[in-house]
């Protein structure tokens, strides 16, 4: 039999993952959100554009960096 102690416990570090995950999901999509608004309105092909915003989603740690000191911020 299950303590309801430990499937309290496991609930709520459940809990915890999943929205530890929601939260990385949002910070990765906004940097590719970032990448792709500044690449297209700049005249980017839609095809290098999707490059791009894939990177800045798979290394959003540093694009976060590189985009506030080196790019000017053009997403409205």
């Amino acid at each position: 039999m299950v303590d309801p102690q430990e499937a309290g416990l496991v609930g709520i570090i459940s809990l915890v993952a999943l929205l530890g995950t929601i939260f990385v999901f949002l910070v990765r999509f906004g940097a590719a959100r970032l990448s792709w608004c500044f690449n297209t309105s700049n005249g980017m092909s839609q095809g290098l554009a999707t490059v791009y915003a894939f990177l800045a989603f798979c290394f959003s740690d540093l694009y976060y960096p590189y985009y506030s000191y080196f790019v000017d911020p053009s997403c409205k």
